[in-house]
């Protein structure tokens, strides 16, 4: 057994450096035959999931600091209003949508679904309730926002019960974008008594309704998937 004369690590039988300070090894008596193997790897191994995470805490980051400031000035210099907030709202919106699932390990989809309806009702209220003096906001908004957390758990439920292919799922999107813009015309008109929001819904659920129309054909027509995959390599 040696050990090397400047940092003091234990040497191999054939070594003839130190692994560790790259010393020479000088052993007259020792055999060397065959290569030297490092202890340490040669290419670093980074753990799954470790990348996005760093990542995910750069945008974190850059998206933080600025809001800071935003909020500081808000406090101490331009105190009109607190218009902070709504950029600091939307910024957390933004954040819980895209940057939240890079941090967890494993992101359930029902949880996610679940963070996010509870954001959106709360930017809602910030943008939407707090800045209206109409009383029918409050229904209208989270009455069409209900509809809409409940389409995407369907969806989330749909989509995880078997392997659909893509016409499929843009089929169901579009049909959920039309009961959507439908109820949500309809509930704005009921609660305010302006029937140009039912007719904006009506047109909304027309063209979506149109759309869905063509993707089921696609979705039942081998032959235009076929084109689809052949023009577009989808």
């Amino acid at each position: 057994m040696s050990y090397c004369v400047n940092c003091g690590v234990e040497l191999g039988a054939n070594a003839g450096k130190c692994p560790l300070c790259s010393t020479p090894v000088i052993n007259p008596s020792a055999a060397k035959s065959g290569a030297e193997t490092s202890p340490f790897g040669e290419k670093t191994e980074i753990p799954a999931g470790v990348k996005r995470r760093f990542i995910a805490f750069i945008i974190t980051m850059i998206m933080l600091l600025p809001n800071i400031v935003l909020l500081l000035v808000n406090i101490f210099f331009v105190r009109s209003s607190w218009w902070s907030v709504y950029v600091i709202s939307t910024t957390a919106l933004v954040w819980i949508y895209f940057v939240l699932p890079f941090i967890l390990k494993k992101p359930s989809a029902y949880v996610l679904w679940a963070l996010d309806s509870v954001a959106s009702a709360a930017y809602a209220y910030v943008f939407f309730v707090m800045n209206s003096n109409e009383p029918w906001m409050f229904g209208a908004t989270y009455s069409a926002m209900g509809v809409v957390i409940v389409a995407a758990l369907i969806f989330i439920i749909w989509i995880r019960r078997r392997k659909h292919h893509w016409t499929s799922i843009i089929s169901h999107i579009l049909i959920d974008l039309t009961a959507v813009s439908l109820l949500a015309g309809l509930v704005s008109w009921l609660l305010s008594g302006v029937f140009t929001f039912f007719a904006v819904g009506l047109i909304c659920s027309a063209c979506f309704l149109a759309l869905t129309g063509f993707f089921l054909y696609c979705n039942r027509s081998a032959k235009m998937r076929e084109w689809f995959r052949k023009a577009f390599y989808i």
